[in-house]
């Protein structure tokens, strides 16, 4: 029953189930990856701040702002070589495991059963497969970073997209804000000369 139970059960949870066995190392190379991503997604919002208030309205001090930036790429740095050591590490001790099971699975075959076997799909799957899924595991901690880090790009997104209110445009415009608000043109008053310039003899004037 229990050889059915984990044929029943699917790749991802076996694999997930050899993962568990390092605690430590899953949730530094998953907790760092998240966090590394999170603050590079918020970078541009200090870009701003320094673009908008420190160089535009000069609000705000540049040394500080720049630090923030300065200390962001530190961060980031550490956090991806701690999601790279502690991966690599979960990759490497997952992979050891399986090689290890494989072995004890074939010398628990009997003398026909091992006669039986090819030789080098044993090879082959004690090696190109296990590599595969190191790689696997290697990559799966930067991955879900990775979405993370668009889901968190798309609300700074839409926060930049906002518009800020001295930005906008008052509605509806004050008087003399448009040209359909301009003064009319004055009427020269009745008895005064027409600017008109006189007619030339011999030009038609009208009726």
């Amino acid at each position: 029953m229990a050889a059915v139970g984990e044929k029943q059960r699917g790749w991802a949870r076996r694999l997930a189930g050899y993962a568990w066995r390092y605690k430590a190392n899953t949730l530094l190379a998953l907790g760092s990856s998240l966090a590394g991503m999170a603050v590079l997604a918020l970078v541009p919002l200090v870009t701003k701040v320094i673009i908008d208030d420190v160089i535009g309205a000069k609000t705000r001090s540049l040394g500080v702002w720049t630090g923030l930036l300065i200390g962001a790429a530190v961060l980031v740095y550490v956090l991806t070589y701690v999601r790279r050591y502690y991966g690599g590490r979960l990759a490497l001790d997952v992979q050891h495991d399986l090689r290890i099971d494989m072995y004890a699975t074939v010398t628990r075959l009997d003398g026909r059963r091992q006669d039986e076997l090819s030789t080098g799909q044993v090879v082959g799957r004690a090696t190109s497969d296990l590599q595969l899924i190191q790689g696997l595991l290697f990559m799966l901690p930067m991955t879900i970073g990775n979405v993370l880090l668009f889901l968190i790009s798309l609300a700074v997104m839409a926060w930049l997209s906002i518009p800020s209110p001295s930005s906008r445009s008052p509605w509806p415009p004050p008087s003399g804000g448009s040209p359909s608000a301009a003064a009319p043109a004055s009427t020269p008053p009745p008895g005064t000369p027409s600017s008109r310039p006189p007619s030339s003899p011999g030009s038609w004037t009208g009726p």
